[in-house]
Formats: structure tokens, C-alpha cells, sequence
């Protein structure tokens, strides 16, 4: 085998089910000059209004593509660079999980916490979005 150029060009394609799952959960500690006194259920994002565990299943596609090219310097010798991409479709990710805004009637270390105020915010979220991830590599081949 001699010199010359060379492109590998692969595609991938999966189809399935995605089970998502999500907890949200916390506690909040009391103390009074550096000494714990009490710990609580619930946190600043994570209340009785949005905690807990959440499952959803959905329909999902996962695409990958990768293209590799390559140069064959002799009979038993060759190099490659690559670059591959990765998309997985409706997937729920930790950051979109969690409602930002607060309710200080369930947030047990406030002084305004009031366990008999029914819950506002935060909101229970499952939002999906798309995850996709790039890949580069470089190769060096020693055939014998």
C-alpha cells in the first residue's frame, strides 16, 4: 500500500425509550452561635412545593456522526484526525430542574416561615432539552 489521503465517514442512528428520573430534596440547619440546634426538612430550592421524586419515559433519538481523515505515509504507517458529534434528544438536564424563585413561608430557617401557607413557589419543573456532546481525536497507526 502506498501514500495517499483517505476519509472515513461513519453514521449511527438510535431509537428508544429515555426513563428520566428526578429528586429534589434538601434540609436547612439552625444555629445559634456556631452550635447546630435543629436540622429541617427542605431547602432554599428544594420546599415541599417542588420536591420529591418525578419519572417521565419519552420517545428519544440519539444521532452520531463521525468523520475521520487520514493520511497514509508508507506501507505499514498512517495518521488520522477526527471529529465526532453526539445529540440525544428530550432529555432532562439537573440545571433546567430547579424553579429559582422562592416562597419564604416554606423555607424553615426564615423569619417569615409559615407551614400553614399553602406552597406558591418553587414549581415542580421537567423541562427537556437537548444534550450533545463533540468529540476530537488524533491517531497514528503501525501496521504489521
Amino acid at each position: 500500500m502506498g501514500r495517499g489521503a483517505f476519509v472515513d465517514l461513519v453514521g449511527k442512528l438510535a431509537l428508544g425509550g429515555t426513563h428520566e428520573v428526578t429528586r429534589v430534596f434538601g434540609t436547612s440547619s439552625l444555629l445559634a452561635r456556631l452550635v447546630l440546634v435543629q436540622t429541617l426538612p427542605g431547602g432554599i430550592l428544594a420546599l415541599p412545593s417542588n420536591g420529591g421524586r418525578r419519572s417521565d419515559g419519552e420517545f428519544t433519538a440519539v444521532p452520531e456522526v463521525e468523520i475521520k481523515l487520514g493520511y497514509q505515509l508508507g506501507p505499514y504507517l498512517s495518521c488520522t484526525i477526527g471529529y465526532n458529534f453526539l445529540s440525544w434528544s428530550r432529555v432532562v438536564r439537573p440545571g433546567q430542574r430547579i424553579d429559582r424563585a422562592l416562597s419564604p413561608a416554606q423555607i424553615p430557617t426564615f423569619a417569615e416561615f409559615d407551614p400553614t401557607q399553602p406552597p406558591v413557589r418553587p414549581l415542580p419543573l421537567f423541562t427537556s432539552t437537548d444534550f450533545w456532546v463533540q468529540g476530537l481525536s488524533f491517531g497514528l497507526e503501525f501496521q504489521f
